[in-house]
């Protein structure tokens, strides 16, 4: 199930953030791929300010699913955690242990019922969170 794009929600000087929620269960790289061809990218969130919106939006809906992607990954080992657009990490929202990346859990997810993040293997099926920077 998708929920449609959000209205505009988080704003700065430069751009204006939208969100789809879907309930879909699909691996990482399936979820990544779909936001992009629907014009955007797994969600970054980068601030307790994003992250609270979208945990308020998250509450909202009636979701199947338990976790959705986010667009962190650890897919090239010789980089540190970043979000999968490039960028270093400069808010964090882990569950307590977390990450851990036990048995190479690459990809991150955003659990629906307490909005932590946790690291799990990239080929579990998920929701996700698509976002769409306009600027």
């Amino acid at each position: 199930m998708r929920s449609g794009w959000t209205e505009p929600c988080i704003t700065d000087d430069t751009s204006i953030h939208c969100y789809e929620i879907v309930d879909t269960l699909i691996t990482w790289k399936n979820a990544s791929d779909l936001c992009k061809y629907d014009g955007g990218n797994l969600v970054t969130i980068e601030s307790a300010e994003e992250q609270k919106y979208i945990t308020d939006v998250i509450k909202r809906m009636f979701l199947k699913a338990r976790s959705l992607w986010i667009g962190s990954d650890m897919l090239h080992p010789e980089e540190e955690r970043a979000w999968s657009n490039g960028e270093k990490l400069s808010y964090e929202n882990w569950a307590k242990g977390e990450p851990n990346n036990v048995d190479m859990e690459n990809c991150v997810i955003l659990r629906t019922n307490n909005s932590m993040w946790n690291d799990v293997k990239c080929t579990e099926k998920n929701g996700y969170i698509c976002e769409n920077s306009c600027t």
